[in-house]
């Protein structure tokens, strides 16, 4: 299984792989393999995956594969294990996604064409590779002048990860067009099938009442390594006076370079006849730095503004969008140089070092914060322990795991004091190292045992603070101090709980948020590592899953605030349908995103419309006229309602205007009229209005 590996779509319960292996005595041989993903028939050797891949959550799976003999002459079987890292191939299964949503900016109508307008578009595509590429567009067919006033393009940032820059094409005029809704689509490049997503950026556009100068050359972007030398050229500028009858002189200068990065080159006057300045944006001597943090925390980009000035006059600025690109110049650093480390010496194997937190982290990014871990024998130390991981990429907790627990002794001074190097590569070369000083401890006889190896529990999401979700002991046949026993609750997710150290008692932790600690839709599950220890330092941990109940805590959301249709007088239906629409965030166990619509009021007696409660189609049931309501417009509440336990709703308003004929003939408002006349009434006396 060397080169094996999976499509991420590939389909729980398919035969992936069939291993194959032999008994030189002629015995017939099992199967067994270890995790969640991957089963095995012990006999056939097909191994079946059995559960849903996702590369964007695990990009690699780990199995324990073992192969083992019968056997003979009343020997023990043999069993030869070995492990594997099998990679899971993308697949294009996840649109581009838009952040820090709604857009939109303010550009004055004097912006020169060409000019870099907006550059606050962020987009990520959680696919690798050619997966997520990302081409960014005008949507021609739905904002058809923005697209002629607009330029869209993408600015790639890191993989999956880009900018949308907004550059000016035509030149804007206030009083024709003072308000423009850009439509734009983010499109990967999926090879089987490429997957979008549009957005929408507004912009209004204010009102110059002269002739700023123009920089005829914008936009203004550039890709600039960081650290490059002083005097690097980074972008040429061309500007002059925008009244071209006089041209005032003009006056360059940079605005908004706080960190000092770059500078203005010498400027000279290419045309007399219309003032135009030439100049070109330099590197300073300040040393650019990708890991700035306004330049980190802006994906790689920094930006700053060419002011021009007229003498006198009128001033215009543009702005200048510089990606900095990641040089390898920042070494992996060990948290701590030295770190001392006691064992048990009844450890066992592959156990990480109890007390190691050392952490190591590479300031770059990408690629150049990759950098492999491996273990340099100090004294007595090689091959008793291993290191993971092997290979990371920037900031990684160092776990050193024991690989030979039988050559730890604490009676014996050749083995009772190891001392090793954990050492930080880059293409080979040694760049920073830590020094680890392991002690071997003596041990009680027995450890604190559980009664299972594994527990399982399940809480409820909307659980106050201090809720017991379980209470686990473990026995220890020592006595006195050895046979005291504390408790500790470690992982991933573990801070969302309390241990009681003593009693050993779970309970729900108080977060500190507005919010509950525990969210179904956050996280479903917690895998984690429940620990007991004894006096005398014996540790022994079992796996708790903790599994999150899902409430009802979500409504469902409506996709608009209201709903408005004009129908003809008479109408009997709506032409195209008339359907509302609402999304609840719920899972399986609540609903599943189910949601159910009804008509709740009207400002009408009889039933005129008919709610279909699964699609939220609104159809009418009768002719609709004018004379129904004072206003000519039916209000109805409609309502949707989850599927969870209790029920959650939310209502909308729908209004439907009925247009009047005036072309029609009139018509009383019932079609009966009943009164009563006294017989001795008078000739003239109005008796019925």
């Amino acid at each position: 299984m060397n080169s094996f590996s999976l499509r991420e779509d590939t389909g729980v319960g398919t035969a992936v792989y069939t291993l194959k292996g032999h008994d030189p005595e002629g015995t017939d041989v099992s199967f067994t393999v270890s995790g969640d993903y991957l089963s095995v028939n012990r006999e056939s050797g097909v191994v079946t995956l059995v559960h849903t891949l996702d590369r964007e959550t695990t990009p690699y799976i780990e199995a324990i594969i073992t192969v083992t003999d019968e056997r003979v002459f009343g020997m023990e079987a043999n069993t030869v294990p070995i492990r594997r890292q099998i990679p899971i191939i993308d697949v294009n299964d996840n649109p581009p996604q838009y952040h820090n949503t709604p857009y939109g900016f303010t550009v004055a109508e004097s912006a020169s064409p060409g000019a870099t307008l907006y550059s606050q578009v962020k987009i990520t595509d959680a696919d690798g590779g050619s997966n997520s590429d990302v081409k960014l567009e005008c949507i021609k067919e739905e904002t058809p002048k923005a697209c002629e006033k607009f330029e869209v393009r993408e600015a790639r940032v890191a993989e999956g990860e880009y900018v949308g820059v907004i550059s000016l094409r035509q030149l804007l005029d206030y009083e024709t067009e003072s308000h423009y809704n850009i439509a734009i689509r983010a499109r990967d490049s999926g090879r089987e099938t490429a997957l979008s997503a549009t957005t929408t950026v507004t912009v209004e556009v204010q009102d110059v009442q002269d002739q700023p100068p123009v920089f005829l050359n914008a936009p203004f972007t550039a890709t600039v390594r960081e650290a490059s030398a002083p005097g690097t050229k980074v972008v040429e500028v061309e500007a002059r006076d925008g009244d071209l009858g006089e041209p005032r002189p003009l006056t360059l200068t940079l605005e908004g370079d706080d960190a000092g990065y770059f500078t203005l080159g010498h400027t000279t006057v290419r045309d007399d006849d219309d003032g135009v300045l030439v100049t070109t944006v330099l590197t300073s001597n300040v040393t650019l730095d990708r890991e700035n943090p306004i330049i980190l925390n802006n994906g790689g980009l920094y930006t700053f503004y060419i002011r021009a000035q007229e003498e006198d006059g009128e001033a215009a600025l543009t702005q200048v969008t510089v990606v900095v690109t990641d040089v390898d110049d920042q070494r992996p650093v060990f948290s701590d140089d030295h770190i001392d480390v006691q064992v048990p010496e009844d450890i066992a194997d592959g156990t990480p070092l109890p007390g190691l937190n050392l952490v190591v982290s590479d300031g770059d990014v990408g690629e150049n914060a990759r950098f492999t871990l491996t273990l340099e024998d100090i004294f007595a130390s090689d091959g008793t322990f291993s290191i993971f991981p092997e290979a990371a990429v920037g900031r990684t907790p160092v776990v050193v795991k024991v690989a030979r627990a039988d050559r730890l002794d604490f009676e014996n001074p050749e083995a009772s004091n190891f001392i090793f190097k954990v050492v930080a590569s880059e293409k080979g070369t040694r760049v920073a190292s830590a020094v680890v000083n392991v002690t071997v401890t003596d041990a009680n006889d027995n450890a604190p045992t559980f009664p299972q190896s594994a527990y399982r529990f399940s809480v409820s999401e909307s659980v106050s603070p201090g809720k017991l979700v379980a209470s686990i002991l473990a026995s220890d046949s020592d006595s006195g101090l050895f046979g005291e026993l504390s408790y500790s609750l470690k992982g991933f997710g573990a801070e969302k709980f309390r241990v009681d150290p003593t009693l050993g008692k779970i309970y729900v932790a108080d977060c500190g948020a507005e919010t509950a600690c525990l969210d179904f839709e956050r996280q479903q599950t917690y895998s984690l590592t429940y620990s007991a220890i004894d006096g005398g330092g014996k540790v022994t941990s079992v796996n708790i899953f903790l599994g999150v109940d899902d409430e009802n805590d979500n409504a469902p959301v409506f996709t608009r605030r209201e709903y408005r249709r004009t129908v003809d007088e008479g109408a009997s239906n709506f032409d195209p349908p008339l359907f509302v629409k609402a999304t609840d965030v719920d899972g399986e166990t609540q609903g599943g995103g189910k949601v159910f619509y009804s008509i709740q009021e009207g400002n009408t007696e009889d039933e005129a419309f008919f709610m279909e409660p699964v699609s939220g189609e609104l159809t009418i049931q009768r002719p609709l006229t004018h004379m129904d309501t004072p206003s000519a417009t039916y209000a109805l509440t409609v309502r949707a309602t989850d599927a969870g336990e209790p029920r959650k709703h939310t209502d909308v308003g729908v209004f439907v205007t009925v247009g009047r004929d005036t072309n029609r003939p009139p018509r009383f408002r019932q079609r009966r009229y009943k009164t009563e006349v006294p017989e001795d009434a008078m000739p003239g006396a109005r008796w019925s209005r």
